[in-house]
């Protein structure tokens, strides 16, 4: 199971002393049974429309977030998000005689789950969800998760949409064992840039070092030090990730520290290790 890291947090210049009243209402669910297993699901879902050639509606659904793991006085709490691909109008046909056996329609279509897990700390939260290729879009991903914290775990008080917001989670540690394990493409690339009174932007140089393959991010970041001076305002540090795609993180010269990168952290576990995962949410 590989898992993306999220965070929801305060927005900037917004201080809240804690965000979270968990009340998760036992009456919100009901007892449904899917080929032969038990769930606990929501008794209302989320429908999205699409114009698109294999389906037309997704449909989301949750079971009902429970309590799996206690971490240093703090809840992990577990829900599954089952969602469904359907189309307005589609004939299903048995291939062998071609009877027609069903017509498929925008309540019918394959269903499949998601696993999301969460730790609430007093004004942050991190959330673990299951990557699953072709499964739901990062819109509607965001989406079906703040109509989750809004009903179950958000206080009352708090307006989500003014307040707070739901991000990919990446920190410098995250990339510096992406950029030690990778092998292709290492870079550091540094902007020099002329400026008028300090703040206009003339024009900007970009000047670009290839490393050594097994150069670590502690020795590339040594070097973008040495080689930073007064006219650099920005940075880049680059690699080729795990998934032959570039990843980088940017900063800027005034202190030389690493801005978030814009993939979510991620972790690959066998089988759900509730510590791997405790320790994958645990605030930093």
């Amino acid at each position: 199971m590989l898992l993306e890291r999220y965070a929801l947090k305060l927005r900037k210049n917004v201080n809240h002393a804690n965000i979270f009243n968990i009340n998760i209402n036992e009456a919100e669910f009901s007892n449904i049974s899917i080929d032969g297993t038990d769930f606990e699901m929501s008794n209302k879902h989320s429908k999205f429309e699409f114009d698109n050639s294999s389906f037309e509606n997704l449909i989301v659904i949750y079971t009902k977030p429970a309590v799996i793991n206690t971490i240093e006085g703090r809840n992990l709490y577990k829900f599954k998000l089952g969602y469904v691909k359907t189309k307005n109008s589609q004939l299903i046909v048995n291939v062998q005689n071609w009877d027609v056996v069903n017509h498929l329609n925008k309540y019918q279509g394959l269903i499949d789950f998601i696993d999301i897990y969460m730790i609430p700390y007093d004004n942050i939260a991190k959330i673990a969800v299951e990557y699953k290729y072709n499964s739901i879009s990062l819109g509607v991903l965001y989406e079906v998760i703040k109509d989750i914290l809004i009903i179950n775990f958000i206080d009352t008080g708090i307006d989500y949409n003014q307040k707070l917001e739901l991000v990919k989670d990446y920190f410098q540690t995250d990339f510096e064992n992406t950029f030690n394990n990778s092998r292709k493409n290492k870079k550091i690339i540094l902007y020099l840039d002329t400026v008028n009174n300090g703040s206009e932007t003339i024009n900007s140089v970009k000047t670009e070092f290839s490393v050594k393959s097994d150069i670590t991010f502690e020795n590339a970041f040594s070097y973008l030090k040495t080689v930073s001076n007064d006219n650099v305002l920005r940075y880049s540090i680059k690699c080729e990730d795990e998934d032959f795609k570039t990843s980088s993180i940017d900063g800027y010269n005034e202190d030389l520290k690493t801005n978030e990168w814009s993939k979510p952290a991620r972790i690959q576990v066998a089988e759900e290790n509730i510590q791997t995962i405790s320790d994958f949410l645990r605030f930093q």
